[in-house]
């Protein structure tokens, strides 16, 4: 529990209940022992310094004990984890958090962000730092010498507050935000020119340049009439540029000296030539694909970054970045990359609007936005529109900025990318159409296929050698005309070699190098050997350099190894970018790598894994390095759980198979159990139910042998679900595997996982049309939950009994299940079951006969079921939705509807939906007079669904045939014939299946059966759902039906 305790302005305390203050606080004497704890930065104060501060120089005869009275009735008061006493001390609870540590925090945080080039980030932590520490003054309890250092850090706190909110909304053209700040700096010290020179700065910004220059002027009287001193030049040069028309008054900063000039890219005019073809075509509103590939250090990049420099001099806006090995689970990470900074820069009004709908997936991309925009948590819907949100999401920003300007994305050394990262340059060809963007990708031959199909647009550019000619040319340039044959030669046009073999030269190699490692070794040699060390561990870490990382694998300062990555720049071996820095080409990074020793090697490895702890995907590369298969299968597992949950199941297969192999080398069985077990979560949701039943199956022996009663349970509970269903197992060997599993739970004292079996066992008796069964089994879950459960295991057991109640369609029971469910569901934030709970709560209106109420709760349902991706349920959605129309006498529109639900369970992975809509389409087929190809569609459904599905499935393809064709009405009947449901009760939902019976069995000239067929669905609806009781009767003689004896429980028959 975390408790806000505030000191600026007004003493009060936030509890997750209650909010304190004043009297409500406790007396005088304890209000002030609180403000003088939150003051000290959670450390420890003496009970003598205490003493000081609440009775100054009037001490009672024992301040121990008053102390300890006065901290008693705080705690009691608030709560015992707020004040910590000690020995001799008191110290303020680590859970509590003071508003003015919080400010400087964020402060803190925000200038480290506006350093870094984003204001917009920055500007929300200084709004939400001065929001907490007002006009920084603290609240009465803090006076007295012992509050003076406090108070004026609370003072300097506000000062460099303001500033800073006032330099980002400048930064962003935020001004309206940054006046109020800029202006009360100034009032709060009027000789601060920093603050007056903020202010002047949004002004002018404003255009207010007049009202700008008045300030100024009245500045520089103050200083001058009342200190007798004149503005700072700073001050001065504002003053001037203001006059002149402008406020770019800053000395420019110190700035890393300039590359040399790029020199002309020699060759590849032709590939050149269909890149700025491409552009052209771009900028006139086409987006365009061009995919360059090579081996390794053919040009690639070199020739990305030319089309780069054509596009920025021509006025687009580029976008670069590049994909890196051990990132495939951070879900877009390149992406995420290249648009962070275009976005940040923008002012927030700005940037909302930019994101638009997608400001959660960006949320999700980017978590700084949630703590900019204040989001608090955020849905979690399926990893597949995880996946689906995220593309659209980038497609929406990327043509929005194309509106601007035109734009060219370009992403290098897309082999190391995550298949998702590939699959979004492809999403993004085939979605943005008339939008002004170009992407460029760059791909090693030699690497794993990373891109899906290219879309017809696409271009695919191959890189072959320089021509004998463009060597020559380049070694002229290099002053080596005289080497130029023997350079050709030995490198055969490939220019990476080539650039290395001049460089090795240039740098003082005495004849030329025999290969690129060669090359580098000769690039090495010169430089001082601390620099030559930065590169060689530099190497250890990947392309990318990151100099705090560097300086800690090293045991150097930072500014130290700084400066040696500059001067790698300057040895052409390193790149800048930003605050980072990478290898020029990944091939010279693994030549600078083979010159290490093998054990200074592995030593490097073994010092980044703890370095590397945050990044598991990182740090699992370096353990496998390293030798130790252990941390890098629990690396790799941390990873591959991780993409799975951001939607990239294609990438968490892969790390997850990475972490299998290290584990199995480890010999850990309960590490490999848990891989298994994760890779088979990733199968399922990709979806592939033979894999994860495979991974299930190798799971099991080695489970065993863990004798790990938590593995078990997981264990069952996957075999209990969607994996065996979809497999065709047995629904009595699936409800095994949850008793099984309910019986772990318990042993392990889990709750939610016992209401999880629980629940499930509900629906697979409901599947099994055991419905007396299934009621029993949910009203003693909710009845547990409610004695002594949570939040959650209530509404995952209310869920099961809704479930029951639907399978009746017993509105009577359902509607306040639903009214008591919807909200709990609301609050846990679980999507996934709130689509289920809105379409059975449809039944309600329905069997009042309130067809348009029922559609818009199905309405509602499916509008949540795109909302979180569960595209598998849409089928069954549509098919209630069809079932709902029919019964409403609207024929058109349930065909409509029937027909898109089984094209949209058209590939029957998982067997129960595809039933559903069969079943649904077949009846339809039926009551408009299409015998023929009702009975077609269902030989289809019977042959796809097996023998072991559950009969409420089962029974809605085979009846509507029985209907059609005459055939297998016996089968039919005794399925129909072991249906039990509650006294009184039926199959209400699985009306069609009934109805569909007594026309065969009236077919057959045997109306007494049918009526016998029907007895238990007329008694269920003799008092609700006319529509069906209306309609199934008039099936049936009237003779028929008088003949029959009254139901008996269970069945009726």
């Amino acid at each position: 529990m975390v408790v806000g305790v505030a000191v600026c302005g007004e003493l009060t305390v936030q509890t997750p209940d209650q909010h304190f203050a004043g009297p409500r606080l406790g007396t005088p004497k304890a209000r002030l022992l609180l403000a003088a704890l939150a003051l000290t930065h959670h450390q420890p104060v003496s009970t003598d310094r205490l003493a000081e501060i609440v009775w100054e120089d009037r001490p009672p005869q024992d301040p121990a004990a008053n102390l300890a009275t006065l901290a008693s009735r705080l705690r009691r008061t608030l709560d015992p984890a707020v004040i910590t006493p000690g020995l001799s001390s008191y110290t303020l609870g680590r859970s509590v958090e003071v508003d003015v540590d919080t400010a400087a925090e964020l402060l803190l945080l925000a200038e480290g962000r506006f350093a870094a080039g984003e204001p917009t980030l920055a500007l929300a932590g200084a709004a939400r730092a001065l929001d907490l520490l007002g006009d920084g003054s603290l609240a009465d309890e803090c006076v007295g010498p012992w509050a003076d250092a406090p108070r004026r850090e609370a003072e300097e706190l506000c000062r460099r507050a303001r500033h800073l909110h006032a330099a980002c909304a400048a930064a962003v053209g935020a001004t309206d935000d940054g006046l109020p700040s800029a202006r009360a700096a100034t009032l709060a010290d009027p000789y601060d020119e920093r603050a007056h020179r903020d202010l002047v700065r949004l002004l002018v910004a404003a255009g207010r340049s007049a009202e700008a220059l008045d300030e100024l002027r009245r500045l520089t009287t103050r200083l001058t009439t009342e200190l007798g001193s004149d503005p700072d030049d700073e001050t001065r040069r504002l003053q001037l540029a203001v006059l002149q028309g402008g406020t770019h008054d800053e000395p420019a900063a110190p700035a890393r000296p300039a590359p040399p000039t790029r020199p002309a890219l020699v060759g590849r005019r032709a590939e050149l030539d269909r890149i700025d073809a491409a552009w052209t075509s771009a900028q006139t509103g086409a987006t365009r694909l061009v995919l360059v590939s090579g081996v390794p250090g053919i040009g690639k990049t070199r020739l990305l970054t030319a089309a780069l420099d054509t596009a920025a001099a021509g006025g687009g806006l580029t976008l670069t970045g590049r994909c890196r090995p051990s990132e495939r689970s951070l879900f877009l990470q390149p992406f995420a990359e290249v648009l962070r900074p275009v976005l940040l820069s923008q002012p927030p009004g700005r940037l909302r609007n930019l994101l638009g709908a997608h400001l959660p997936a960006w949320a999700r991309l980017l978590p700084e936005l949630a703590e900019l925009f204040e989001l608090g948590a955020i849905d979690a819907p399926s990893p597949e529109l995880i996946r689906r949100q995220a593309f659209d999401a980038v497609a929406g920003v990327l043509s929005s900025l194309s509106v601007q300007q035109p734009v060219l994305l370009a992403l290098d050394d897309l082999q190391y990318g995550a298949r998702a990262t590939a699959g979004l340059l492809v999403h993004l060809a085939d979605r943005l159409g008339a939008a002004r963007v170009l992407l460029l990708g760059a791909a090693r031959t030699d690497g794993p296929a990373a891109l899906p199909p290219l879309p017809p647009a696409a271009e695919h550019l191959t890189l072959g050698p320089l021509a004998a000619d463009d060597v020559d040319e380049l070694v002229r340039v290099s002053g080596q005309a005289p080497r130029a044959e023997e350079i050709r030669t030995r490198t055969r046009g490939h220019p990476l070699s080539v650039v290395a073999v001049l460089r090795a030269l240039a740098s003082g190699s005495d004849g030329t190098p025999e290969d690129l490692t060669a090359a580098v070794r000769a690039q090495l040699r010169p430089l001082d050997p601390t620099v030559a060390r930065a590169a060689t561990a530099a190497s250890v870490l990947g392309t990318l350099v990151e100099p705090p990382l560097l300086a800690a694998l090293l045991g150097r300062a930072e500014a130290d190894v700084v400066e040696s990555c500059e001067q790698l720049v300057a040895a052409g071996l390193f790149v800048p970018t930003g605050a980072r820095y990478e290898f020029v080409n990944d091939l010279v990074q693994e030549a600078v790598a083979r010159t290490l020793p093998e054990p200074l090697a592995v030593a490097h490895h073994r010092r980044a894994i703890g370095l590397l702890s945050a990044r598991p995907e990182r740090m699992a590369h370096h353990a496998h390095e390293a030798g130790e298969p252990q941390r890098a299968a629990a690396g790799y597992l941390q990873a591959g759980r991780t993409a799975r949950r951001n939607g990239a199941v294609a990438d968490a297969v892969a790390l997850l198979t990475a972490a299998l192999t290290d584990a199995t080398h480890a010999g850990d069985d309960a590490l490999v159990a848990n891989v298994l077990l994760e890779r088979a979560r990733a199968h399922e949701a990709r979806p592939d139910f033979a894999a994860a039943e495979d991974d299930l199956a190798a799971a099991a022996p080695v489970i065993t042998a863990t004798g790990d009663a938590r593995l078990q349970m997981r264990a069952e509970f996957l075999l209990g679900g969607d994996i065996s269903v979809a497999r065709h197992r047995t629904l009595e060997a699936v409800l095994q595997h949850n008793r099984t599993g309910l019986l772990r739970a318990a042993e392990l004292g889990d709750p939610v996982a016992v209401t999880l079996f629980r629940s499930r066992m509900v629906v697979l008796e409901c599947s099994r049309l055991r419905l007396d069964d299934a009621l029993t089994l949910a009203r003693r879950g909710v009845a547990e939950t409610r004695s002594g459960g949570t939040r959650e295991t209530l509404a995952r057991s209310l869920d099961g009994l809704k479930t029951v109640h639907a399978y009746c369609a017993d509105a009577e029971s359902l509607a306040p299940v639903i009214t008591e469910l919807l909200p709990l569901l609301g609050g846990l934030r679980v999507p996934w079951l709130r689509q289920w709970a809105l379409l059975e709560s449809a039944l309600v209106p329905a069997a009042a006969g309130d067809w348009a109420g029922a559609r818009a709760r199905v309405d509602e349902a499916l509008a949540v079921n795109r909302e979180t991706g569960y595209a598998a349920y849409t089928g069954f959605f549509l098919a209630q939705r069809s079932w709902l129309a029919r019964l409403a006498g609207d024929l058109d529109a349930a065909l409509t509807d029937a027909r898109r639900a089984v094209l949209e369970t058209a590939d029957p992975s998982h067997p129960w939906w595809y039933a559903t809509a069969v079943g649904c389409c077949a009846s339809a087929l039926l009551e408009l007079g299409r015998p023929d190809e009702a009975a077609e569609l269902c030989a289809t459904g019977l042959e796809a669904l097996g023998d072991e599905v559950g009969s409420a499935y089962r029974l809605r393809c085979l009846a509507p045939y029985a209907a059609a064709t005459g055939e297998r009405i016996e089968e039919t009947d005794r399925l129909v014939a072991a249906i039990r449901a509650p006294a009184g009760q039926a199959w209400v939902p699985g009306a069609d299946v009934y109805d569909a019976l007594a026309r065969a069995w009236v077919a057959c000239g045997e109306p007494h059966r049918a009526a016998g067929v029907v007895a238990p669905l007329l008694a269920a609806t003799a008092h609700s759902w006319r529509s069906i009781h209306e309609r199934v009767a008039q099936r049936i003689p009237a003779t028929s039906r008088a003949a029959r004896s009254a139901p008996s429980a269970g069945t009726g028959r």
